[in-house]
């Protein structure tokens, strides 16, 4: 849904966030999810540090269900714009029903990788 409010820790852009930050930062706002939404800690955590590791790894981070069942999603940090906000982007798509052709590893085949190309290209093509 346009416009819809997610949780930070649950969503792939969340996650692309998190991991476009610095560690300083990352490690206070993973210490606020903790404090203020201990559920979400304890169920996204794990994720969140994982969703950074690939993100250095690959550029990019996927989701596969873990925020709304039925959900696929990819994010990639852009980085700091003019202003200084954090800007992600993040393709999420419905998951197909049982029997479909999108398989979880289509997320980090397919979606993660030209994803991260559009934000490449994006990044290349700013002004300074």
């Amino acid at each position: 849904d346009t416009g819809l409010s997610l949780p930070l820790a649950g969503s792939a852009s969340g996650r692309a966030g998190l991991a476009g930050c610095d560690a300083e930062t990352r490690e206070a706002v993973i210490n606020e999810i903790r404090v203020k939404t201990p559920d979400d800690a304890a169920r996204y955590e794990a994720d969140i540090r994982q969703a950074v590791k690939d993100c250095a790894r690959h550029g990019f981070c996927t989701v596969d269900g873990d925020l709304v069942t039925g959900i696929q999603a990819a994010g990639v940090p852009y980085g700091r714009i003019a202003s200084g906000e954090l800007v992600v982007f993040n393709c999420a798509f419905q998951k197909p029903t049982p029997g479909g052709s999108r398989s979880a590893s289509w997320l980090g085949k397919e979606v993660g990788p030209k994803l991260l190309q559009m934000v490449r290209t994006l990044r290349e093509s700013r002004v300074s």
